[in-house]
């Protein structure tokens, strides 16, 4: 555990999801860098929400369901501050609109644009839990 926190506190956010991580991790974090760090994060996160309410991988890349939904988990704990307010909302947005007819949400895959079974249960699954968390 405790190599596992040093790696967290060197680490920079450089992509959607390490921002995610890194943003859960410091809010739990009792360094001084912790702050900081959440800053870091947010910034990042903030500057990559697509117009639709959504997110890539990476700040220019196009959202996805599994991407907007660790996203939205990594906020819910924030969510009663008024600028994560917004963009939790802006994302659940983002989430029903990507919902299909079924209850499922299409599957995130790298490279997108993929068919498996197994992806779309995993992302449905992510969609769901932050869905619940944010509400």
């Amino acid at each position: 555990i405790q190599k596992a926190e040093s790696w967290l506190r060197q680490t920079s956010p450089n992509n959607v999801l390490t921002a995610a991580a890194l943003l859960m991790f410091s809010l739990e974090d009792t360094a001084n860098s912790a702050k900081q760090k959440q800053n870091d994060c947010l910034k990042l996160i903030r500057a990559a929400q697509t117009s639709d309410g959504g997110w890539g991988p990476y700040a220019d890349s196009p959202p996805e369901v599994f991407d907007t939904a660790v996203i939205l988990l990594a906020l819910a704990e924030l969510k009663n501050r008024s600028e994560v307010e917004a963009a939790i909302q802006r994302g659940r947005k983002f989430l029903a609109k990507e919902q299909q007819p079924d209850g499922s949400w299409p599957e995130t895959t790298r490279p997108s644009g993929g068919e498996s079974y197994a992806q779309r249960l995993s992302t449905t699954g992510w969609a769901t839990l932050a869905l619940l968390a944010t509400r």
